[in-house]
């Protein structure tokens, strides 16, 4: 069966080359690359009305990282919402290099206002 996660990938930078990467990841998606299968990568870019796309993706840094260094201008923003309660994480991805928090929930602090 396998661990699903929930991805949501999304691009910032010049919209111009977002176009680029998406051709891209479509001509790539049979291909290997250095062990790096894009098939998941051109699902995410093409597929922009799902929010979220559930799926086994396990090597998705390794994949995102060398997809990245293919468009170095572009940050790639993946969030992951794992199949387990608390799984739950963001990745910056931008020229081979990748940035991967935990959630995290930050609470206010007391309002003796709200009180009642």
């Amino acid at each position: 069966m396998g661990y699903q996660t929930d991805f949501n990938l999304r691009m910032t930078g010049n919209p111009k080359l977002f176009e680029i990467a998406r051709k891209d990841a479509k001509y790539l998606r049979r291909k290997e690359l250095n062990g790096c299968s894009f098939w998941e990568v051109n699902e995410l870019l093409q597929n922009e009305l799902h929010v979220n796309e559930n799926m086994k993706w396990y090597d998705w840094e390794r994949d995102m990282r060398m997809f990245s260094k293919r468009h170095p201008k572009i940050l790639f923003i993946l969030k992951g919402f794992g199949d387990e309660p608390g799984d739950v994480w963001i990745a910056y991805i931008q020229n081979g290099k990748a940035q991967v928090e935990d959630e995290c929930i930050e609470y206010p602090k007391l309002d003796k206002k709200k009180l009642i």
